[in-house]
């Protein structure tokens, strides 16, 4: 019977740990890809499209492949021309937010404020019922 001691069993034991645990893209949660690529956190660490994206400086939080699994058809989308298009209509809805002529006085001001952190925050689809 062959008994494995010293670094050789800790060596087994952390081979066999990261066995346990799939891969995930940092960004999209991906777990399948041809191929695992640098990124912000360091290599290999985003799938073959987050990390094609990251290189060229496109990788938005709101592109995601189609395949990910938190792909959000009204939240995300997988081409750059669509992403772009909705940071700018966000851009927009926050400024009319923010630059509201009703909000005249202190209170009606602070709730605009409020509309615009939860808009930030992606909130802004949650319903929320007061007591």
């Amino acid at each position: 019977m062959k008994t494995v001691t010293g670094t050789g069993a800790i060596n087994n034991y952390q081979s066999s740990a990261s066995q346990q645990q799939p891969r995930r893209c940092t960004h999209c949660l991906s777990q399948r890809t041809p191929q695992w690529r640098l990124g912000p956190l360091g290599p290999k660490t985003l799938c073959n499209a987050c990390g094609v994206r990251f290189k060229s400086g496109r990788l938005f939080p709101e592109y995601r492949p189609a395949k990910s699994p938190t792909f959000i058809r009204y939240i995300h989308s997988n081409s750059h021309k669509k992403v772009l298009e909705m940071r700018n209509q966000e851009a927009d809805d926050l400024e009319s937010l923010v630059f509201d002529p009703q909000l005249s006085d202190g209170k009606q001001q602070d709730q605009g404020l409020l509309k615009v952190k939860i808009k930030l925050t992606g909130l802004d689809n949650l319903s929320f019922q007061s007591n």
